[in-house]
């Protein structure tokens, strides 16, 4: 629980009728967490209630005002995560998954990836880990340059616990927009007044 979040990445698996967690932490542990429709409508509304919390939401006493600085304040942490990726290097060997709705960067169709691990040298990755179904959460303090630390339970234990800052934040809430979209769970999720802010469509996975 100590290591650090290295890559988040949220998929829908339809044969589950759930939206698929996955965590990937600095010491190379990889957790996969299965949440329902009813968790990740709770889930939501506490992330909300983190976002809202930022000094520059809080201070503003009409609820309009709030939502459309949340709305701008979400808008340039997604803007500013697309002008980074598009900062980074290639990457080769087209290693990547795509399974269910959300895809990682490099990834392509089944077909694809079959193809690319033909032809790569290097060793196959490891099987999925088994996912744990999530039933409860709480956040905590998330030390310097975090907002909050999150942490994820099963049957009252500790399963999985991460900080994340502001920007991770945004992200995270992205991504449960898009996916459970995806999903068609008809949750209507939004940050502020924005009913809908522009994705890439690799915006299920995040190094």
């Amino acid at each position: 629980m100590s290591d650090q979040l290295s890559k988040i990445s949220l998929g829908y698996s339809a044969e589950e009728d759930r939206l698929m967690l996955r965590l990937t932490m600095t010491g190379g542990n990889d957790i996969r967490l299965a949440m329902t429709r009813r968790f990740v409508r709770l889930l939501w509304g506490a992330l909300l209630k983190v976002l809202e919390s930022n000094p520059k939401v809080k201070e503003q006493l009409e609820p309009d005002v709030k939502l459309a600085i949340l709305s701008m304040q979400h808008q340039e942490a997604l803007q500013s995560m697309n002008i980074q990726e598009e900062r980074q290097p290639p990457t080769s060997g087209g290693k990547g998954r795509s399974k269910g709705s959300g895809s990682g960067r490099g990834a392509g169709s089944g077909e694809e990836a079959a193809d690319a691990a033909a032809d790569s040298t290097e060793p196959p990755e490891p099987p999925e880990p088994p996912a744990v179904l999530v039933t409860g959460f709480r956040f905590g303090q998330g030390g310097q340059g975090a907002v909050a630390r999150l942490t994820f339970q099963a049957q009252d234990q500790e399963v999985a616990s991460f900080s994340f800052n502001e920007m991770l934040l945004h992200t995270l809430c992205q991504m449960m927009v898009t996916t459970t979209m995806q999903a068609e769970w008809d949750l209507n999720l939004t940050v502020g007044d924005a009913a809908a802010v522009a994705m890439p469509q690799d915006g299920g996975k995040v190094h």
